[in-house]
């Protein structure tokens, strides 16, 4: 969970004047061009919601369920009913 965004932040902003973010902003294609073939750091920025996020990498399923937004919230919330 933590390598992921370790990687999106040293890809797109590295601490010197390759930061993409200086200067005007980059397109989606600029920023996929950094990424390169990096699935699941495309995932985490483009399709994920922070709940989808959560869900791939957490494995405890109790936390999980009671966490807002995730899958496993809303079918512990159904069935609480």
């Amino acid at each position: 969970m933590c390598a992921v965004i370790r990687r999106l932040r040293d890809t797109l902003r590295p601490p010197n004047e390759h930061d993409i973010w200086i200067g005007e902003a980059p397109t989606r294609a600029q920023i996929e061009d950094r990424l390169g073939n990096d699935a699941e750091a495309r995932a985490v920025l483009f399709d994920w919601s922070m709940a989808e996020f959560v869900e791939h990498y957490l494995q405890d399923e109790q936390f999980a369920g009671r966490l807002p937004g995730t899958r496993r919230h809303r079918h512990q919330r159904k069935s609480l009913r």
